[in-house]
């Protein structure tokens, strides 16, 4: 897992070119990742439901992989829609990051199964709405996280990175999500 870059590419066209250009993996699928936060600084996590595959049971940011359109940004809230709802209200502030991750699910019969990830993370603010589980067997239902309080051991690997980059940027976050609220 490592952070790849942290400039904005549209589309997963000119992501896989930058990550390509880092030849960060050979194959490897792309996700999107939405870190949710709400007016009191809450973190909107979901957790792994049984039929995710790989890390059941962890907490992780509201996304997946980006599959119908070119576009990141439409991607990522064809996800959010899917995952709690279009009944709630997202506004995404800012590209976070781009990283690169490996999970690792376990078939009944003991073979490991290694899939290479590179996720576009995303700034996002919870404008209005209450996240209802859309997908049960994929999303275990939802945890609000206040001031990073979170034991990285209860986080999807993507999601420990995801942690880091927030710790280390949260002064200027919290200020870009207070700012986005209505006055």
């Amino acid at each position: 897992m490592a952070h790849i870059f942290s400039d904005e590419v549209g589309t997963v066209t000119g992501l896989r070119q930058r990550v390509n250009d880092e030849a960060v993996f050979d194959n490897y699928s792309v996700a999107v990742e939405s870190l949710i936060f709400d007016a009191n600084g809450g973190w909107l996590l979901m957790r792994r439901g049984s039929a995710a595959g790989d890390e059941v049971g962890k907490l992780e940011g509201i996304g997946g992989r980006a599959e119908r359109s070119d576009d990141l940004r439409s991607e990522l809230m064809r996800e959010i829609s899917e995952e709690i709802g279009d009944h709630v209200d997202i506004e995404i502030l800012h590209f976070l990051e781009a990283k690169s991750d490996t999970t690792t699910k376990v078939l009944p019969d003991g073979t490991e199964i290694s899939k290479n990830w590179v996720i576009a993370s995303f700034l996002c603010r919870l404008v209005s709405g209450d996240p209802v589980v859309q997908e049960p067997d994929k999303n275990d239902g939802f945890e609000r996280i206040t001031d990073l309080a979170v034991d990285p051991d209860r986080l999807s690997s993507s999601c420990v990175q995801s942690l880091a980059t927030l710790q280390r940027e949260w002064e200027s976050i919290q200020k870009m999500v207070r700012a986005a609220e209505p006055r």
